[in-house]
């Protein structure tokens, strides 16, 4: 039976770990629904519909064509508030909005 050389056991083990060392991480919104942007007011964004709960589609049941504007934006339903104007989220629940630009999704 062989010996076990382990000097190349631990520089192998030392080279996996180092990969794993700059890889960026993971953002996996799980909890988070696409919602449809209504308009601003300070600190707060209130949506129109929740997208996701209804199942649409961007491209097919939705499409954001002003490029000046947030389309849709993603946030947690856990989150949301009621007021007189509306359902919001407050910007600091809002990690992600953008557009539809070309047919490119752009986050803002």
């Amino acid at each position: 039976m062989k010996k076990i050389k382990w000097h190349l056991l631990l520089l192998a083990a030392f080279g996996i770990c180092a990969g794993y060392v700059n890889k960026p991480p993971k953002v996996v919104h799980q909890s988070m629904d696409t919602y449809q942007f209504a308009y601003s007011a300070p600190g707060k964004y209130y949506y129109g519909d929740d997208l996701t709960s209804v199942g649409a589609r961007a491209g097919i049941d939705y499409d954001c064509v002003m490029a000046a504007t947030i389309c849709t934006f993603i946030a947690n339903p856990a989150s949301e508030h009621e007021d007189g104007g509306g359902t919001f989220f407050y910007t600091t629940d809002v990690p992600n909005s953008g557009i539809i630009n070309n047919a490119v999704f752009e986050w803002f």
